[in-house]
């Protein structure tokens, strides 16, 4: 059986749409991983394609499919489930998500990919016992030591094995099945503000609050310089002036004045504020806590439905 921590236990049953959230929510924990390792993108793409990570990911996916007591009976199944788990983490290309996945499954029995697989596994599990404030096996393989032999080693980037006649019927079989269920549509996350204004989220990203702090307690200077250093992040383009959602901080049992753990940006668009321009658009930024218990569609809504898009969003023309 595809995976080291599958159980053949009940009938064969479609991707349903707990599966999916399940699914998701697990894209959303290795993303807020990944997205830290993305500033060295030459580095980043060998790194993603490595054994390891490739393992890493179908172990963390596999467990939280196993948490959450959906089973795939058959290997056919449990490479869907792993290559919609993939197009979530992809940003809805399910095509590069079915291809990935299932090159990624072909190295099962590696000694490097089943590493990865068991630690990526144990670290999701850790992550709901509460033993583990976050899964951070990815990041700290990323900045180890490792990455250098990475970086020399032009061997470290697998090449997958031909695929016999039948591993390309599943291949089809798969992909088609992935479209067939809409997983992780490329479409975007649209909502309607307070307003009425229907807005699109075109893209959406989260990392830790306090993820560059190593030791100290947040202070009211602490925490405005990370305000600062999140709204540099997120003006990318100089048109951007992303528009921040005042945090509310909080004083903690050790007496630090702390913001919430997560901080979030996305960049959404709308019809023309002035009605003669091609469309408008807004990058917010804002501080939450933890929202993998829900499906992201509905935290962006609840969070950015009362937004005056009319006072704070610019036009632009293409």
């Amino acid at each position: 059986m595809l995976g080291m921590f599958k159980k053949k236990r009940s009938p064969n049953k479609a991707a349903d749409g707990r599966t999916h959230e399940v699914l998701a929510r697990a894209a959303s924990l290795l993303d807020l991983q990944l997205m830290l390792c993305r500033a060295e993108c030459n580095q980043y793409n060998k790194f993603l394609r490595s054994k390891f990570v490739r393992g890493y990911l179908v172990g963390f996916f596999d467990a939280a499919l196993q948490q959450a007591g959906i089973d795939a009976a058959e290997d056919d199944q449990f490479m869907l489930f792993i290559s919609i788990g993939h197009t979530y983490l992809m940003g809805g290309d399910s095509e590069r998500a079915g291809s990935f996945a299932l090159d990624s499954l072909a190295l099962q029995g590696d000694s490097e990919f089943d590493r990865g697989q068991a630690q990526g596994g144990a670290e999701y599990f850790d992550f709901l016992s509460a033993e583990r404030r976050s899964p951070q096996g990815l990041m700290n393989r990323f900045h180890s030591s490792d990455l250098g032999q990475l970086k020399q080693d032009r061997k470290a980037e697998p090449v997958a094995p031909k695929a016999s006649p039948i591993r390309e019927v599943r291949g089809c079989e798969i992909q088609a099945r992935i479209d067939s269920v809409g997983a992780a549509s490329p479409s975007r996350i649209t909502f309607a503000l307070a307003s009425g204004r229907v807005v699109s989220v075109s893209s959406f990203q989260h990392s830790e609050t306090y993820g560059s702090l190593l030791e100290g307690r947040p202070t009211q200077a602490i925490n405005d310089r990370i305000i600062e250093n999140k709204l540099k992040a997120a003006h990318v383009r100089e048109l951007d002036k992303p528009f921040l959602i005042s945090p509310e901080a909080v004083t903690d049992n050790r007496g630090g004045l702390r913001l919430p753990s997560l901080c979030c940006a996305a960049e959404i668009t709308s019809s023309s504020v002035g009605g003669d321009m091609d469309g408008s658009f807004l990058v917010v930024v804002w501080f939450a806590n933890p929202f993998f218990d829900e499906p992201l569609a509905a935290f962006v809504e609840q969070s950015l439905k009362d937004l005056s898009w009319e006072l704070i969003a610019r036009d632009y023309e293409i």
